[in-house]
C-alpha cells in the first residue's frame, strides 16, 4: 500500500509540474488545436481501408474510383501535412503565453514554418513528404518551440530605437518591418543548424538523422522476444513524445518483422510447422489493439472506470477509428502524448500482452501466425484471421482485459489530477470575479491572460455551444409563509460543465454577458420553469408562484418583452403563475420607457419582485411606481436581524411602508426558528431558506413541500 501510494504521490508531482510548463502546455494545447484534422484524416484513412472486400470493390470501381481518391485526398490534405499543421498550432500557444503584444505574435508562425522547412530537410535531395505528415512530428514539436521562444526573446529585447520604422507608413506595415530582425536571425540560426547536419552526417535534415540513429540500433538483431520488446518500446516513447514510431522504425520493420510471416508460409506449403513467432502481424494483431499502446484497453478502461465526462465523451468520439486500430483522436485529445501519468501503462501494456501472447504460442496454446491481416481488421476477426483458429481471438480479449487492468489505476490517478487542476484553476477565476464586486472594478473575464482566462473562455464557448440546443437545468428553493404553507419557489439557475462540474451561478451569468448570449440564457431559465411546472402546479397551490431571476440588462431589453409575450400566448395558464425578479437594481436606468415595458410586462399576467430590497432612495423610488407585487429583503439584512437592532428597524420600516403599498415582503436566507420568528415580529410574513430546504431538483421539491400544507 505504501509502495503504491509512493508511485502515485510521485506521478502527480512529475503532472502537477509539467501542467506548470509552458512548453509542455503549448504542446498540449497545439495538439488539441489539430483535433479536427486529426477526426477528417483518422475518417478518411477508416473508410478508405474497412476491410471488408465488397466494401473495397465498390469504392474502387465507383466512378472510376472516386470515391477511393476523394478519401486518399482528404488524408493527405490532413494526416499528410499533419507535422506543417502542428508546426503552425504550438507556434500560435506558445507566442500566446509568452508575448504581450498579440500584434507581434504572427512573425512566430513565419519564423517556424521556415524553420521547420529547414530541418525538414524540403531543399536536399532525397527529400521524403512523409516527413510532413506524422514522421515529422518530433521535427515540428522542437521547430515550434525553439523558434517561437527565440522569436519572443528577440522582440521583448528589441526596443523601439532598434526596429524598423518609416514614418507615413501604416501600423501594419511597420510591424512587419519589426518582425524582420528577428524571423531573419532565426531563419540563418536554423539554416546554419540544418546544414551542419547534411555536411557532417550526410542526411537530408534533423528528421533523418534522428531516424537513422534509432533505425543503427536494431542492426543485426534477429526476430526474437527481445527485439519485439525492444521495438515495442522504443515506437511507443516516441510516441509519448508525438513522434509516430512506427513511421520512424519503418525499415526495422521491413527488414526484421515482415519476412516472419513469409516464411511460415514456405513452411506450411513445404508440410513443415511454422516457426517464427514474432512478425508484424503477430505485434499488430496481439499488443496493437485499437492502436500504438493497446489502447482499445485504455478506451475499455475509460468508459468502464471513468468518471470525467469529457474523459468519456472522447472516449465515444474515439471508439469508431479505435476499433479499426486508428487511435489519433485518443493520443492527441486525451492526451496520451506529453501526459507522465499514461507513460508508464502505454508503455507496459503492449509489453505485458506481447508476453502473453509469446507464452501462449510457446505453449501450443494459440497456433502461429501464419497469415497476414490488414491492419484496420478489427479485433478477434484479425486474432482469427491470422492464427485460422478461434484461440487466436480469444487471446485477444483476454490481451485487452489484461491492458484495462493497467490502465484503469492509471486513469482514476490521472482524473484525480485533473479534477483538481480543475478546481484551482476555477478558484482563481472565482476569486477575481468575487474581488471585482467586493471592489466594484468591474473585469472582463474573457480578456484575462493567465488560467483564469484560459477557464472563462472553455466556459464561455461551452455556453454559446449549449444555449438554445438545451434548457439549463434548474433547481428549486421553496418560499413558506408563517403557518408553514408552501407560497412559492425560486427557480435558481445551476449550469454544469465538461471540465469543471456545476459553476457558480453569477459567474454563469457574468460570463454569458460577456459572450453575448446572456439573453438567451434567461429565456432558456423561463422555458425551463415552463417544462417543469406540471411538476410543481400540484405542490405549489393555486395562489403560488416560482420566481425567476432577470438581469438589469435583460429586462431593458425589448427582444424580452417580445419574448414574455410569445411565452404568454403559447401557456396562458402558466404566466400567472410565474414571478419576474428583477436583479442589478443598479443597472437599471428606470425612466418611463422602462416603466411602460413594466407595466405591459404585468399586463401580460406576470408578476414582478425586486431583489436585494433595501431602505435605499432607489429601492423606495420603486416602490412609488406601484408596479411591484413583492420584495425581496436585502440578504445582509436578514442574515443579522438577530444581531443587529438596526437591521430589524429597517426591516420593520420596510414592511409597513411595502404592505401600506399592498406589496408582500419576503425574506432569504432563513436559517434558524430565532430568526423566524424576530421576522415575523418585523411584520415580514414570508420566509425562503435552510430552515425550510435548500434549492433541490424539481424530483425532490415535491417531497418537500408535499409533507407540509399546501395552501
Amino acid at each position: 500500500m505504501i509502495r503504491k501510494k509512493s508511485i502515485a504521490g510521485a506521478l502527480e508531482k512529475i503532472y502537477e509540474e509539467t501542467e506548470n510548463c509552458v512548453a509542455l502546455q503549448s504542446i498540449r494545447d497545439g495538439l488539441v488545436m489539430i483535433i479536427p484534422v486529426l477526426m477528417i484524416g483518422s475518417f478518411s484513412i477508416l473508410f478508405r481501408s474497412l476491410p471488408i472486400p465488397v466494401y473495397q470493390d465498390f469504392i474502387s470501381n465507383f466512378g472510376g474510383g472516386f470515391l477511393a481518391d476523394i478519401f486518399v485526398f482528404l488524408y493527405g490534405a490532413t494526416v499528410g501535412f499533419l507535422a506543417v499543421y502542428l508546426t503552425i498550432s504550438i507556434s500560435v500557444s506558445y507566442t500566446g503565453k509568452r508575448l504581450p503584444d498579440k500584434s507581434f505574435s504572427y512573425g512566430s508562425l513565419f519564423a517556424s514554418l521556415i524553420s521547420f522547412c529547414i530541418c525538414a530537410g524540403m531543399f536536399q535531395e532525397g527529400f521524403s513528404i512523409g516527413v510532413l505528415g506524422a514522421q515529422g512530428l518530433f521535427t515540428a514539436i522542437v521547430c515550434a518551440l525553439s523558434a517561437s521562444a527565440l522569436y519572443c526573446s528577440l522582440i521583448k529585447a528589441m526596443t523601439g530605437s532598434l526596429r524598423l520604422y518609416t514614418d507615413g507608413a501604416d501600423g501594419e506595415f511597420n510591424r512587419s518591418l519589426a518582425m524582420l530582425f528577428p524571423i531573419v536571425i532565426i531563419s540563418l540560426l536554423f539554416a546554419v543548424f540544418n546544414l551542419i547536419l547534411v555536411k557532417f552526417f550526410h542526411v537530408t535534415g534533423f528528421n533523418m538523422l534522428f531516424s537513422n540513429v534509432l533505425t543503427h540500433i536494431f542492426s543485426g538483431m534477429g526476430r526474437s522476444l527481445g527485439t519485439t520488446v525492444l521495438y515495442l518500446c522504443l515506437t511507443n516513447v516516441m510516441w509519448m513524445f508525438g513522434i509516430h514510431g512506427d513511421n520512424v522504425l519503418e525499415s526495422v520493420t521491413v527488414n526484421i518483422f515482415m519476412p516472419g510471416i513469409e516464411i511460415n508460409r514456405q513452411l506450411l506449403e513445404a508440410g513443415a510447422q511454422p516457426t517464427e513467432i514474432y512478425s508484424q502481424t503477430f505485434y499488430d494483431v496481439f499488443a496493437l489493439m485499437g492502436g500504438s499502446g493497446g489502447t482499445l484497453s485504455l478506451l475499455l478502461a475509460i468508459l468502464l472506470f471513468g468518471r470525467r465526462r469529457g474523459n468519456r465523451r472522447l472516449a465515444k468520439y474515439s471508439a469508431l477509428p479505435m476499433i479499426f486500430n486508428i487511435n489519433e483522436i485518443m493520443m492527441f485529445g486525451l492526451p496520451v502524448v506529453f501526459n507522465p501519468i499514461m507513460m508508464i501503462p502505454f508503455l507496459a501494456t503492449p509489453v505485458v500482452q506481447i508476453l502473453i501472447a509469446g507464452l501462449a504460442v510457446q505453449l501450443h496454446l494459440v497456433p502461429v501466425v501464419t497469415q497476414q491481416v490488414p491492419w484496420t481488421t478489427p479485433i478477434i476477426l484479425s486474432g482469427y484471421l491470422a492464427t485460422g483458429s478461434a484461440a487466436g481471438a480469444v487471446l485477444q480479449i483476454i490481451n485487452v482485459l489484461a491492458g484495462v487492468m493497467i490502465y484503469c489505476p492509471f486513469i482514476k490517478i490521472y482524473e484525480y489530477e485533473k479534477n483538481k487542476d480543475s478546481s484551482k484553476k476555477m478558484d482563481q477565476l472565482l476569486h477575481i470575479l468575487r474581488k471585482s464586486e467586493v471592489e466594484d472594478k468591474p473585469v472582463e473575464l474573457l480578456t484575462l491572460r493567465n488560467y483564469s482566462g484560459e477557464v472563462a473562455k472553455e466556459i464561455a464557448e461551452e455556453l454559446r455551444f449549449k444555449i438554445g440546443g438545451q434548457l439549463p437545468r434548474l433547481f428549486y428553493q421553496p418560499q413558506f409563509d408563517r403557518k408553514g404553507n408552501c407560497v412559492g419557489a425560486e427557480a435558481l439557475l445551476r449550469w454544469e460543465t465538461q471540465s469543471y462540474g456545476t459553476v457558480y451561478p453569477p459567474l454563469i451569468v457574468r460570463l454569458a454577458e460577456e459572450a453575448g448570449v446572456l439573453e438567451e440564457l434567461e429565456e432558456g431559465v423561463f422555458r425551463a420553469v415552463v417544462r417543469d411546472m406540471e411538476s410543481l402546479v400540484d405542490v405549489i397551490g393555486k395562489e403560488a408562484k416560482i420566481s425567476i431571476n432577470v438581469t438589469g440588462t435583460t429586462i431593458q431589453s425589448e427582444r424580452f418583452e417580445l419574448f414574455l409575450r410569445e411565452l404568454r400566448d403559447r401557456y396562458p395558464h402558466y404566466s400567472t403563475r410565474i414571478c419576474v425578479e428583477i436583479t442589478e437594481q443598479a443597472a437599471l436606468n428606470f425612466d418611463d420607457e422602462l416603466t411602460q415595458r413594466l407595466t405591459r410586462i404585468k399586463e401580460m399576467g406576470y408578476s414582478l419582485a425586486i431583489d436585494d430590497f433595501s431602505m435605499g432612495s432607489t429601492s423606495i423610488k420603486y416602490l412609488q411606481t406601484n408596479i411591484f407585487d413583492m420584495v425581496k429583503l436585502d440578504g445582509g439584512l436578514s442574515r443579522d436581524i438577530l444581531t443587529n437592532s438596526r437591521s430589524r428597524d429597517i426591516i420593520a420600516s420596510i414592511t409597513e411602508l411595502s404592505h401600506n403599498f399592498g406589496i408582500r415582503v419576503l425574506a432569504e436566507y432563513v436559517e434558524t426558528e430565532e430568526q423566524k420568528r424576530v421576522l415575523e415580529e418585523t411584520g415580514c410574513l414570508l420566509y425562503q431558506g435552510y430552515l425550510y430546504s435548500p434549492a433541490v431538483p424539481v424530483e425532490q421539491f415535491q417531497e418537500i413541500c408535499g409533507a407540509r400544507k399546501v395552501k
